[in-house]
């Protein structure tokens, strides 16, 4: 009979398997996703991570034997289905989360795991590469689709304001200041009857 921790272990082991056999990496590659020639680093990078993630599942898959585990995969993710036909500077930021939470759980599961060292070390190896394939992702953010937007120029009453320190004159909102005003309709009235 199994110990209860080595049952948890395998379910814990399940559990990564099938969210690398449902690689969010390969779901985006066949999500037909908008590419330019500006995304080639980011399908670049969806490709790796969707062929790293497909090795460790396969990891997985042989561990979970050689321990007497039955592998168990469960359905595909459905909150993947809102990620079709989307361009890849959404999708990076999509990817970077995921990353970032797959970064937290492989942390707890290797403070929780036991005395397994192929598991622990398959565990350091999955958190390994989610890193590295976070920061490829952040730097292609950053560094292909950074935007910067140009620094506001003051406006003219803010300016002059600015540079006397007394309160610009207020110019009624779409009236230019230096255009003849018109006037109201009793003014109007008033010069005709003069």
């Amino acid at each position: 009979m199994a110990s209860p921790q080595r049952e948890q272990m395998i379910a814990n082991l399940n559990d990564c398997l099938t969210t690398l056999t449902h690689s969010l990496g390969a779901y985006i590659l066949t999500s037909g996703a908008y590419v330019s020639d500006a995304d080639k680093d980011a399908l670049g990078a969806m490709q790796e991570i969707a062929a790293n993630e497909k090795g460790f599942a396969d990891r997985i898959f042989r561990l979970v034997i050689e321990l007497g585990g039955i592998t168990q995969v469960s359905v595909t993710d459905p909150d993947y289905a809102h990620l079709n036909f989307l361009s890849y500077p959404y999708l990076l930021d999509v990817v970077a989360d995921h990353k970032r939470e797959q970064i937290e759980i492989y942390k707890g599961l290797l403070e929780s795991i036991g005395n397994y060292p192929e598991v622990r070390n398959l565990y350091r190896d999955v958190l390994a590469a989610h890193e590295s394939h976070l920061a490829t992702v952040e730097g292609i953010r950053e560094n292909r689709y950074k935007t910067t937007e140009p620094e506001p120029e003051p406006e003219p009453e803010a300016a002059d304001e600015a540079s006397s320190g007394e309160p610009a004159a207020e110019v009624s909102a779409g009236a230019d200041a230096d255009a003849p005003q018109q006037a109201s309709g009793d003014e109007q009235e008033a010069t005709a009857d003069a």
